[in-house]
């Protein structure tokens, strides 16, 4: 935006970069042939998605693609108060719910770093075991622990979404109303967990995740008078995804709409929509005590839609769904 509320930037190429190693040397020829079909259907991966990222020196209001307005706030104020700057020195929770460390479902080159990663964690523990042993001796940061920082501050977040944008949107101003215009920016982002394509994957997995879901954001930025400042910032967000139950959907070429296959155990189940709900309600409502395993109404309160039919099989899945709701609700 010329107005630098927003600065996203869309990946136009990628580059798969061959590092040389021992174990490459090695390989006989029908590993040559699998590498190469690997790598074919790793290029076609990549094509199939549209990739975004924010850069790392941006001072605008949308920080980090993978985290939407509200937690990009709360990254800006933890950044503020804690002493470390940079994303990379915070350790995440298995769900990743750290303001300063992307949000995990969304950041999708995370498992290309996790080994750089790994690697400099390694030595920032080593380094604090060597300060606590003998905290009056001091010494410069071994190569190793340089290195990884400084290739890990050269990463970026990046995450599969859909941005669009429209600007100079004008406002009927006779209800004396001193906002004239908005410009909106809409962003979907998609989760890296249970990813794939319409029947290969579906509902969720043991831990809650479930197939195709998408965080979707609408970001308003209010304009007033003629120099068009920004007078407030809005944003909502609301979220997709398979029905949270344990549930297939397999392909079958002798029908357009292949069987609904529900799992029959009653408890997993219920675990899986109920982590479901509480993953949910830790990232979506502010007052959830996340820590306590406890599903009490909150307010904001989560408002679920369900989609599918009233008869067949969806039908069926409906009511599933409703069962296994009210049991883990009571």
């Amino acid at each position: 935006s010329t107005r630098n509320w927003w600065d996203i930037r869309k990946v136009d190429q990628l580059h798969l970069v061959f590092l040389p190693s021992t174990i490459n040397k090695n390989l006989n020829r029908a590993q040559i042939q699998e590498e190469k079909r690997q790598l074919a259907l790793l290029r076609q991966a990549l094509k199939d998605h549209d990739w975004y990222f924010c850069p790392r020196s941006t001072t605008c209001c949308v920080t980090d693609m993978t985290h939407n307005l509200q937690h990009c706030f709360q990254r800006q104020q933890q950044q503020e108060k804690s002493s470390q700057p940079h994303w990379f020195d915070v350790v995440p929770s298995l769900h990743g719910n750290h303001p300063c460390y992307p949000e995990r479902r969304f950041f999708w080159n995370e498992g290309v770093l996790e080994p750089l990663l790994g690697h400099y964690r390694h030595f920032v523990e080593l380094e604090k075991a060597s300060s606590e042993t003998d905290p009056t001796k001091e010494e410069p940061a071994p190569p190793s622990l340089l290195a990884s920082r400084w290739l890990l501050d050269m990463a970026i977040p990046v995450t599969s979404a859909f941005v669009g944008v429209q600007q100079s949107l004008q406002i009927d101003t006779s209800a004396n109303s001193t906002t004239t215009a908005y410009e909106q920016l809409l962003i979907s982002r998609r989760s890296r967990w249970r990813a794939g394509t319409r029947f290969t994957k579906r509902g969720a997995d043991a831990t809650g995740n479930v197939a195709n879901y998408a965080e979707t954001e609408q970001v308003l930025f209010l304009l007033n008078g003629p120099d068009s400042s920004c007078q407030h910032v809005c944003s909502h967000v609301q979220t997709r995804g398979s029905i949270p139950l344990r549930w297939s959907s397999p392909t079958d070429i002798k029908t357009y709409r292949p069987r609904v296959r529900i799992g029959t155990d009653p408890l997993a189940q219920a675990r899986a929509m109920r982590q479901h709900l509480l993953d949910e309600t830790s990232r979506y409502i502010l007052d959830a005590d996340k820590d306590s395993h406890q599903m009490e109404r909150k307010h904001p309160a989560l408002v679920m839609v369900n989609l599918v039919d009233k008869k067949s099989d969806q039908g069926r899945l409906g009511r599933a769904m409703d069962s296994v709701l009210v049991a883990i609700l009571d």
